[in-house]
């Protein structure tokens, strides 16, 4: 499923594709990018979809809808602050496992997210 002109920042610490192919004018792979950089980035308006961390609370921190996604770390203690924030929305994997969470379920949460957000 497409979101009209959506674009994806794709981030991580280490060197990383995804593994799926992206289109290339959507799709900035920014593994790897310097700390400062990230910070930039996340500060952006847009909304940030991924793990708990530092990019996370840093996205949330600037007021950007934030789609936090929990695998075995509880979101209550480790999520976007304010938790219960309509900008934000906690999906947690099946068992604590991030190999069992479906993109249906990311793409769902996120759709719901942009309608509460919005």
């Amino acid at each position: 499923k497409k979101i009209p002109n959506s674009r994806v920042a794709w981030c991580a610490a280490q060197k990383a594709l995804p593994h799926c192919s992206m289109p290339q004018d959507s799709f900035l792979n920014l593994t790897g990018c310097p700390l400062a950089e990230m910070v930039s980035l996340v500060r952006q308006p847009a909304t940030f979809i991924g793990t708990h961390g530092g990019p996370m609370y840093l996205s949330a921190a600037s007021g950007n809808p934030v789609l936090a996604l929990f695998g075995p770390h509880d979101p209550k203690q480790f999520g976007p602050y304010p938790l219960d924030a309509t900008k934000h929305h906690v999906v947690t994997a099946p068992e604590g496992e991030f190999a069992k969470l479906t993109p249906t379920v990311v793409l769902a949460a996120l759709e719901e997210l942009r309608r509460r957000s919005l």
